[in-house]
């Protein structure tokens, strides 16, 4: 499996996500996994709370960062992952992140909302840039090992010189020998 909540077979709605045939928002898939204790008492969260936060309905005051978003999701480098992943939960997510932000660096609000898209472009088979910078989302490696965006996970080795290029896994982010 991939996630908690679906196995990744490339069906974009899966069946956990319908009830009496039709499609249950993520607030209502999230309350049917609750637990109810006789101690607790856990209060459900409204869907009007989720959908005042669903993509289109940011609020007014964040909108300020709407073209910062949409240019960092929206360039160029970005194309091979615009083709396989709609970026526009990303864009909102980025807005709400930078809405929301009281570091005085914003990079630091963004980095997990580009590092996911990034992430899941890799997963998708698409190539996303080298997108951080050393002022901008910098990730340190030990040793001589350099940060890629999408590497692959199979080494190759002394005995085994082809190793990465037989490699069937997806490619992911992290540090890896030059």
């Amino acid at each position: 499996t991939c996630g908690l909540c679906g196995d990744f077979n490339g069906v974009s709605v899966l069946n956990e996500f319908i009830h009496d045939g039709r499609k249950i928002s993520p607030i209502e898939f999230g309350n049917k996994q609750k637990v109810h204790r006789p101690d607790e008492d856990c209060e459900d969260p409204y869907e009007e709370d989720y959908e005042s936060l669903d993509a289109g309905n940011v609020p007014d005051s964040c909108m300020e960062f709407q073209t910062t978003c949409d240019q960092m999701f929206r360039s160029k480098s970005w194309n091979s992952c615009a083709k396989l992943i709609d970026p526009e939960p990303y864009i909102q997510a980025c807005v709400l992140d930078l809405c929301g932000c009281t570091n005085n660096t914003s990079d630091f609000c963004v980095c997990s909302t580009l590092s996911e898209f990034s992430r899941q472009c890799s997963h998708a088979g698409g190539q996303p840039p080298n997108w951080r910078k050393p002022q901008f989302c910098a990730k340190q490696c030990p040793f001589n090992m350099v940060y890629e965006e999408s590497g692959s996970p199979c080494m190759d080795t002394c005995t085994h010189r082809d190793t990465s290029s037989l490699c069937e896994d997806h490619k992911m982010d992290g540090c890896f020998c030059p």
